[in-house]
């Protein structure tokens, strides 16, 4: 009895865990494309992107940034941001992401277009590696 009840158990756990890392692998790269554009006054400064990312790699750096990034408490008063980003997923989806990512030795932001009450706190290293991704890019 005792055999088939840690047998039990064994599969349960081994199942959950499958089920975990599936939705954990499909999850973390959602992204088919990001267009960057430099922002004024919360619009695009040009119709045209600075930036369109394909990259595989880079869209997975992207991705695991935003889902790093922690919640800010309170309602936010800000300035117009330095990028627009609109975000295609795979599934034909748009966002709209608000981004600022400052100088060197800076921490970032980025807030949704539909969501503007809320905002994600980007660290200085994840910062420094968008900057890093939108510089390299541009070249």
């Amino acid at each position: 009895m005792k055999r088939k009840f840690i047998w039990a158990i064994n599969i349960f756990i081994i199942i959950t865990i499958s089920i975990l890392i599936y939705f954990y692998v499909n999850t973390t790269y959602t992204y088919q494309r990001i267009d960057i554009y430099t922002a004024k006054n919360f619009n695009k400064e040009k119709n045209t992107p600075l930036i369109s990312i394909n990259d595989k790699n880079k869209l997975k750096e992207i991705s695991t940034i935003i889902r790093m990034s922690k919640k800010m408490p309170g309602i936010l008063n800000v300035v117009s941001p330095e990028y627009i980003l609109e975000i295609h997923g795979f599934n034909k989806s748009m966002h709209t992401v608000y981004l600022w990512i400052g100088k060197d030795s800076v921490k970032g932001m980025y807030m949704y277009k539909d969501n503007t009450e809320s905002g994600y706190s980007i660290s200085e290293t994840n910062a420094q590696k968008l900057r890093k991704i939108v510089i390299t890019t541009n070249n």
